[in-house]
């Protein structure tokens, strides 16, 4: 696969471009993403869904654009794939061919179907695991659900649901109960999947996943992997459908999403009361990163190694770390946590967080050399995003910032305390990783060879025999 990779995604309501780039094997990072609201399906949907001549010649030109950046980052290969307005268009070939002939870039036309595989691909990949729940990608002119059952994709399909059809059939008709019955008589063509947690994915989902941790004063900037009570996101969408948009602008909807979110909380409303969902999970990802890894995973039975992390080890690829020392320090680590643990009658809940932590803890000596603790913190609070939950994060990110003589105290983490274990188990965690890391980075003549940990006691041989 190709080091830097484009991904165009032609939406009914925009265009989105993404670039990533490899840094090992299976590690990426996105390094640029553009968007346009090109609102390819504007007047489709009331002209038999054919393709305007205006909204082909916006399409044309935002593709130029998005070429033309794609080259300047020297991107090897730009994939680029259609959906619902697209697919949907008795005119679509005349597009494709366009675009082909004068952009050189070949559209490839998703199914429903198929565009649901890709959005769940995504989420299995980079979300925590979750061993079942549906994935629900609300897009401008369709719906795509998806079914994880054990870890694994058992199907997909799509509504002819979106918020662009659904604005031009009805909303902008203020035809909102006609709206409603639609919506419900869509959802009734298929059987809904019963599952405990709903992988919200698309513009709808993180509009008002924002709004929710806007209300809670949440401590994460970090929408990937957000979690609420599907009854919360419930209410918030009636809330949505009774505001105007002077309200909605106040509850902190960005003004190019006003005209869509109406339509978006209605259909989301109506999915989680016919799914029962218990559970929201606010996905980051969704089609584009589905398609990237099917192109790099497509050897790999479309899923990571075991106990592979992407941002893990992207962040130890990009910072140039010396492996096998924070290796050693992290084995350490582990050792002492656990008979800490076992020494302090607590249960070992945290061995995969000091591990990370411990591999993790010097990324700030990349920027400086002072204060690197809570640059580290603050690198690593931004940079881990996949694989994770926003408790192991934070977590993390914690043990770096404490890894030195200071200790973790309720005062100092008063604001994520509800995110972290008991102020005596961060205390062990903490202890852990700063013995390990001192025992590591003890002066070069005296490297550890070799120790020996026990709830009796630590043993520790050094390549002399000067004293520790």
């Amino acid at each position: 696969m190709a080091k830097i990779t484009a991904i165009i995604d032609i939406g009914s309501n925009s265009i989105r471009l993404v670039i990533y780039e490899k840094s090992s094997r299976f590690a990426f990072n996105l390094i640029h993403e553009s968007k346009h609201r090109v609102r390819i399906a504007k007047g489709a949907y009331n002209h038999g869904g054919e393709l305007q001549v205006d909204a082909i010649e916006r399409a044309l030109l935002v593709l130029q654009e998005f070429k033309t950046i794609a080259q300047s980052f020297n991107a090897r290969k730009i994939l680029a794939f259609a959906t619902s307005a697209v697919r949907d268009a008795p005119n679509r070939s005349t597009f494709i061919n366009r675009v082909k002939q004068q952009l050189k870039i070949n559209i490839k036309i998703l199914d429903g179907e198929k565009e649901a595989f890709y959005g769940a691909l995504a989420a299995k990949n980079l979300l925590y695991p979750l061993q079942n729940c549906n994935t629900v990608d609300i897009g401008g002119g369709s719906c795509e659900i998806a079914t994880i059952s054990a870890f694994k994709h058992a199907g997909a399909f799509s509504y002819n649901l979106g918020t662009v059809r659904l604005k031009e059939l009805f909303i902008d008709k203020e035809q909102y109960k006609e709206a409603n019955v639609f919506i419900a008589n869509t959802i009734a063509t298929k059987t809904l999947p019963k599952q405990d947690v709903l992988v919200g994915i698309g513009g709808t989902f993180r509009a008002l996943s924002k709004v929710l941790m806007r209300e809670q004063k949440y401590p994460l900037k970090l929408l990937h992997a957000y979690s609420t009570s599907a009854q919360r996101m419930v209410e918030l969408c009636k809330k949505v459908e009774q505001s105007d948009q002077k309200v909605l602008k106040q509850m902190g909807i960005k003004k190019e999403r006003l005209d869509v979110i109406l339509p978006g909380a209605m259909i989301l409303r109506q999915i989680l009361e016919k799914s029962e969902a218990k559970q929201i999970v606010c996905s980051g990802v969704g089609v584009r990163e589905g398609y990237y890894l099917y192109d790099m995973l497509r050897f790999q039975q479309l899923r990571f190694p075991s106990n592979f992390n992407v941002s893990v080890r992207y962040l130890l690829d990009t910072f140039h770390y010396k492996q096998t020392h924070h290796n050693a320090i992290a084995q350490c680590a582990k050792k002492l946590y656990t008979t800490l643990c076992q020494v302090h009658n607590q249960s070992v809940d945290y061995e995969k967080e000091i591990v990370i932590a411990a591999k993790l803890c010097d990324v700030g000596l990349s920027i400086s050399c002072f204060n690197t603790h809570n640059i580290g913190a603050q690198i690593v609070k931004s940079a881990l995003r996949y694989q994770l939950t926003h408790e192991q994060i934070i977590l993390i990110s914690t043990l770096i910032q404490y890894q030195k003589r200071k200790r973790p105290n309720a005062q100092a983490i008063n604001a994520i305390e509800k995110f972290l274990p008991k102020l005596n188990h961060l205390t062990l965690l903490s202890l852990s990783l700063a013995i390990a890391k001192i025992l590591h980075n003890y002066p070069l003549k005296k490297q550890l060879h070799s120790y020996d940990i026990t709830a009796q006691n630590i043993t520790f041989n050094r390549q002399d025999l000067g004293a520790i």
